[in-house]
């Protein structure tokens, strides 16, 4: 119930709605944007509907553990909550203000392995765009082409600076039409909490127009899609280099880190050379503030001699989603996009702009 926040233009979205039906409760938490819905198991004497304030009872709940609770609506205005130890009283409200959640109609629907859309989205979504100027760069591209990448939804996200780009393998087969949708940011982090407290391993995503639904075990999240046409960024990404290093991942993120101390605030700026012939990757920093850095990072390297300025924030944030014990890096120019690839794997990539010198 985490959409649900203070909203004073309309109150009754602080709440949670109840809705009773024969054998489960239902409980919904919207924001107008997100909306989840969770269904518990449970003997129902009379069906209905209520909602009460989400903080209120979530509180309570976490405090009563796992007991069984008897619920039941007294008066019209009050959700009574009884465990063997303890009978409490909540004020609420009637649901008729509380907003209609649409279905999604004639939607595309894939499944999913819940731990491999769990790694995939959150090896993405740092990469959106928190600036309200390009609202399309806001969300994570969510692009399924049979041609393209049968068998596969590709994901991807940037603010312009840099992208991460990641693929899932598509659990069924859906032969119906092409989809590329823009998913909130927001949307994507719900989703990630949600599927990392469940045990379920099958997760469905549902597309419909201008909606999509994620369901797994018996919750449900709803979302509104981000209107817009997400940039063609794959024509920045080289389909030849002329530059590469293979790199100690830790070796390379704890280097990087400590250029990080000394580089200027804003700027962010770290040098990184490319030497073939010496058989190692120097980075290099400096700041008026605090003094110099320079190191040498050994690795494989081939091709020509290259020195790029790189957002040492934006290559460390990339570089925590790799998840092998080397990485490769690849160049075309000093001036061109530096990509990032997890050495043995092909289903991710990670790219940062140079800062212009």
């Amino acid at each position: 119930m985490h959409v649900s926040g203070k909203n004073v233009t309309l109150p009754i979205l602080n709440n949670v709605l109840i809705r009773a039906n024969e054998g489960v409760v239902e409980l919904t938490s919207t924001n107008l944007e997100i909306a989840i819905v969770a269904e518990i198991r449970a003997k129902v004497d009379v069906v209905g509907t209520f909602t009460v304030p989400v903080k209120t009872l979530a509180d309570y709940v976490q405090l009563a553990g796992g007991e069984q609770v008897t619920v039941e609506l007294v008066g019209g205005k009050d959700l009574v909550v009884i465990t063997q130890t303890t009978k409490t009283k909540v004020h609420g409200e009637a649901a008729d203000e509380f907003p209609i959640i649409p279905p999604i109609d004639q939607g595309t629907s894939f499944k999913f392995n819940t731990a491999q859309l769990r790694e995939a989205l959150t090896r993405v979504v740092f990469a959106v765009s928190r600036s309200e100027v390009r609202p399309e760069l806001g969300g994570v591209l969510f692009h399924l082409n049979q041609e393209q990448n049968k068998g596969t939804l590709l994901l991807a996200a940037t603010d312009s600076y840099r992208l991460s780009e990641k693929r899932v393998a598509v659990q069924n087969e859906e032969k119906e039409r092409e989809v590329r949708v823009i998913v909130p940011a927001r949307t994507v982090q719900e989703i990630i909490r949600v599927l990392m407290g469940t045990q379920d391993d099958i997760t469905t995503v549902s597309i419909g127009e201008g909606q999509l639904a994620v369901t797994v075990q018996d919750i449900k999240i709803i979302s509104r899609l981000i209107e817009g046409k997400y940039p063609d960024y794959r024509q920045i990404i080289p389909g030849t280099f002329n530059a590469e290093a293979l790199l100690d991942t830790t070796a390379f993120v704890q280097q990087m880190r400590a250029a990080s101390i000394f580089s200027t605030t804003g700027v962010n700026a770290v040098s990184v050379g490319l030497a073939p012939g010496e058989g190692h990757v120097t980075l290099r920093s400096a700041s008026a503030q605090t003094g110099e850095f320079d190191a040498a990072l050994d690795g494989e390297l081939t091709g020509n001699e290259y020195t790029v300025l790189l957002n040492h924030r934006y290559v460390l944030e990339g570089l925590q989603h790799v998840e092998t014990s080397k990485v490769r890096m690849k160049l075309v120019s000093g001036d061109a996009p530096c990509v990032f690839y997890p050495e043995g794997k092909g289903d991710f990539l990670y790219i940062v702009m140079p800062i212009k010198q």
